[in-house]
Order: C-alpha cells, then structure tokens, then sequence
C-alpha cells in the first residue's frame, strides 16, 4: 500500500482527536476541590481581612507558633494588659480538605494556647488564626508542618 500526503495528515488529525479525548476524560476526572465552597462571599469579605493583617503588622506584636512532634503551642505576646484573648484557629490542608480542622482559641493566663495534632494527617498545613487583643481584631497566617 502506498501513502500519500492525505494519507498522512489524516492519520495526524485522528491521532490529535484521540489525545485531545484522551486529556479531556483525564481532565473531567480529576477533582478539583475549591479552597473554600463560599469563595465569592469570603472575596467579599477580604477587605476585613487585609485590616486584621495591617492592625497585627501595626502593632509589632505577634504569635510565635513552634510545631512539636504531636503538638502545636501558640504563643501570644506578653505586653497584653490582662485582658483575654480569643480566636478561632483553621488549619487548612492544601492536598485535601480531609485534614482541615477548626478550633476556638482561648490563651491561658500566660498566653499560651497549646493544641494536640496526633490526629491531624501528617504534612503541610495553611494556618490561619482570627484573634481579638484588647478589644482589636487581628490576623495571623502561617505555614505549617505537622509531624
């Protein structure tokens, strides 16, 4: 059988059509999970956010995290003039939302708050922690790694 150049770029263009399937079931069958289901309403809300980040920032002060091998301590600054201070704590897994997990933060007399991670899926974490100081709101976002 002799092929000719129609011969030729017919078998290309089916070849094409089969790869260009190929990777659209391939792509229909990866999940691709969204960081959060309300993302338009928290996009709304990122202004607050920004201005938690800027009142942490303006104050100097911030939370020293230290990750142990089954723990996670969160220390929050000393010059506190007694008044409590409270949050919310997130750890998001980026590879899955599995591992996400959210606690209430409230720092103990020395403020520290100290958190059990012998449960948590073992990697890498996004936290972020929501706090209130002396009646001013604040924001603190890390990376972390759970061992």
């Amino acid at each position: 059988m002799k092929l000719n150049w129609g011969t030729g770029i017919a078998a290309v263009l089916i070849a094409f059509v089969v790869m260009m399937g190929w990777f659209a079931m391939r792509a229909l069958n990866n999940p691709s999970p969204l960081v959060a289901e309300d993302y338009y309403k928290e996009e709304l809300a990122y202004q607050a956010d920004i201005d938690k980040l800027s009142n942490a920032l303006r104050s100097g002060e911030e939370v020293i995290v230290t990750e142990g091998a089954g723990s996670l301590s969160l220390q929050f600054p000393a010059s506190r003039s007694g008044a409590p201070i409270t949050g919310t704590l997130h750890l998001m897994r980026p590879s899955t939302e599995l591992g996400d997990l959210t606690v209430d933060v409230s720092a103990d007399s020395a403020g520290l708050f100290a958190l059990a991670t012998q449960d948590l899926i073992k990697g890498v974490y996004r936290m972020r922690l929501d706090w209130k100081m002396d009646g001013e709101e604040r924001l603190t976002e890390k990376r972390i790694l759970v061992r």
